[in-house]
């Protein structure tokens, strides 16, 4: 995940310095079943406070090159309410 977050982060720099790129449409190949904002907390389960805060240092760049970018940018999301049962909403 870590080699994910940077990849992106670099990705969407690469994006807003190209001209020709007016929009970013984010999506999951692991979708239907997760779509997350790139925590996995399992990484940093045992690690130690300076792991910790390499972690989170990263995912904060990460978000701030999502949030941060010039273009446009959009997430598809599927099922994105819990079905219900036996009628509508």
């Amino acid at each position: 995940m870590i080699h994910l977050r940077n990849s992106f982060t670099e990705t969407l720099k690469a994006l807003d310095a190209a001209a020709s790129i007016q929009g970013v449409l984010l999506t999951s190949e692991f979708a239907p079943k997760v779509f997350s904002a790139g925590l996995d907390f399992n990484e940093v389960d045992n690690a130690t406070q300076e792991d910790f805060k390499d972690y989170w240092l990263m995912c904060e760049k990460m978000w701030k090159a999502w949030y941060g970018t010039q273009h446009t940018c959009g997430t598809p999301l599927a099922q994105h309410a819990p079905k219900r049962v036996g009628g509508t909403y």
